[in-house]
């Protein structure tokens, strides 16, 4: 395992599948955001002793990436808050709305038709969403908490493919076509005269 400081900010972890074998972690535990991948994370973060503890509030982004090799390349950055966005943060706890969670995943489609084929069937369900393009290939991020996991998973993976890297690059690279309820606005695009 390799260890590099790139600034302040952010690390650079080289780790052999080989470790990852001695850890007892396999690709589908990375893949699946498995608990004991997340333990192995936060492991390595605490060995290295990054101080980020000066910092009030943040996020840290950990991204993955097969190097083609042996290897898979973690990149860990630390966001700090900055101080307009934790007024607003103040403002808006402050009224006691409810917080709710988002878990995002991302499914990939070679094709337009797969993605409205999908959204005449799981409409009824779920009309989320947020729909991209890159390379020539569709990808349809949805909110899971907002799902009806029992039935739009399976439909889900029966058009398309789940994304195994991080949604991060993604929404940076690609094209966005249809931001919010990508679903909804698909099915009536298609569907909402027949």
């Amino acid at each position: 395992m390799w260890l590099i400081e790139v600034d302040q900010n952010q690390i650079k972890i080289l780790l052999s599948r080989s470790e990852l074998k001695k850890y007892g972690i396999t690709e589908e535990d990375v893949e699946n955001n498995s608990k004991k991948w997340l333990e192995i994370i936060l492991r390595i973060i605490k060995n290295a002793r990054i101080d980020w503890s000066n910092s009030e509030e943040g996020t840290i982004f950990i991204d993955v990436f097969s190097t083609g090799t042996d290897e898979l390349e973690i990149l860990i950055t630390y966001f700090r808050e900055d101080s307009i966005t934790e007024a607003v943060e103040e403002v808006i706890f402050a009224t006691d709305w409810p917080v709710v969670p988002k878990i995002e995943e991302g499914f990939e489609f070679s094709d337009f038709e797969d993605v409205v084929q999908l959204a005449r069937r799981i409409q009824p369900f779920y009309q989320g969403g947020a729909l991209y393009v890159y390379q020539n290939k569709y990808f349809l991020i949805v909110d899971i908490l907002e799902c009806r996991s029992e039935i739009t998973i399976p439909l889900l993976f029966e058009y398309g493919n789940k994304i195994s890297g991080q949604l991060v690059h993604l929404k940076t690279k690609a094209k966005q076509l249809i931001p919010e309820r990508a679903i909804q606005v698909i099915h009536d695009s298609f569907y909402s005269n027949r």
